[in-house]
């Protein structure tokens, strides 16, 4: 039986969640605000390699490994609310006499439609923002007011000297630095992790673990396991809705919503695309079709070899945050949505690399 273990990480130190592509030499080393769903994951596993309970080398060796004992979801934010990115159906009006109101935009025969429905004129994107997974997941008809958040509120860059490389002969330089970014949480917030284990060895293990080392450089992380559930429980922890009463209301309206909470890689032919076709991977059914889609820019996504210390495959990912819109293409009863649609979904990810937390996903009733 899966249980799902959600796992507190407190920085002790700034982290550094660099870009793998190569920086410009006397520039800076940008980093991603929010870390990579891999940057966490691995931080897991390289610590249960550490006790024998992972044997594992290269990258492509940890993916194939790890599926036999555990699948990673996350990470998200926890600050009183637990937050994700924004859902890529939202957008704010900056025009002056709607005050920057956020809202949720109607959808179209393909997807939503960038226009304000109180003054007509275009919206933008919450590209980078983070919602709180009430405002994911069900309609808030009190408005969004605390419940939508700029990422720099919560995560913040500082500046850290490092040395200096020649531009031609790739020699470090004393005395000379370019600048390397690193990055903060304000008070108050933490991550969140979620990890669907299959044995109780793991399970314990995991229990154990009060530090990791996360990121570049290493920068030490405080683990404190906060719970333990089933995937009904795993699934009510984040949507508020039981298992069988989101299933129902699926069944009956014969329509969904797929919401990325991590970026998802999604390949055809072995290139990138940014939306599944015509099912992402962990769709157990060919009962359902994409009828709509809610995008934005894709994002990199990397695997990192240690062994080579160098990038080992890189793609561009679907973006968190994205809605893709489902149809039920015969009537499914309430027990096979939650069995051939939820459940998969929730318990293996969606898309490439969903072991180690890419495409990280809620299915839910449409809104």
């Amino acid at each position: 039986m899966t249980t799902v273990l959600s796992v507190e990480l407190n920085p002790v130190d700034p982290l550094m969640f660099r870009r793998t592509r190569p920086f410009r030499v006397g520039g800076y080393a940008e980093t991603y605000l929010l870390p990579p769903p891999s940057t966490i994951a691995l931080a897991f596993v390289a610590e249960l390699r550490l006790r024998g309970l992972i044997d594992a080398g290269d990258f492509k060796n940890v993916l194939n490994r790890l599926k036999e004992h555990a699948t990673f979801h996350g990470p998200l934010i926890l600050g009183g609310d637990l937050y994700a990115p924004a859902r890529l159906d939202y957008a704010k009006c900056e025009h002056y006499e709607c005050g920057g109101e956020v809202f949720q935009l109607k959808w179209g025969d393909h997807g939503p439609l960038l226009v304000h429905g109180g003054c007509g004129r275009v919206a933008k994107l919450l590209r980078n923002h983070v919602m709180s997974l009430k405002a994911v997941t069900q309609p808030l008809k009190g408005g969004l007011n605390g419940l939508v958040k700029e990422l720099s509120e919560i995560c913040a860059r500082e500046l850290r000297a490092g040395l200096y490389l020649r531009e031609q002969t790739k020699n470090v330089v004393p005395r000379y630095f370019h600048q390397a970014q690193r990055v903060s949480l304000a008070r108050g917030y933490s991550l969140l992790e979620f990890i669907s284990v299959k044995s109780d060895e793991l399970k314990s293990a995991i229990a154990k673990l009060r530090l990791l080392k996360v990121g570049g450089k290493g920068g030490l992380v405080e683990a404190e396991l906060k719970s333990s559930m089933d995937l009904g429980g795993y699934y009510k922890s984040l949507t508020q809705m039981d298992l069988e009463v989101a299933a129902d209301r699926i069944a009956k309206d014969r329509y969904f919503d797929l919401v990325l909470l991590t970026p998802a890689i999604f390949l055809e032919g072995g290139r990138s695309v940014w939306k599944p076709a015509p099912l992402p991977k962990g769709f157990p059914t060919d009962d359902v079709e994409l009828v709509g889609a809610a995008l934005s820019k894709p994002v990199e996504a990397s695997g990192w070899d240690s062994a080579l210390r160098s990038p080992t495959a890189m793609y561009f990912a679907a973006p968190a945050g994205a809605v893709y819109r489902y149809r039920l293409k015969r009537e499914l009863n309430r027990l096979e949505v939650v069995e051939g649609v939820i459940k998969p979904v929730i318990s293996e990810n969606v898309g490439e690399w969903g072991v180690i937390g890419y495409g990280t996903a809620l299915p839910i009733p449409k809104f």
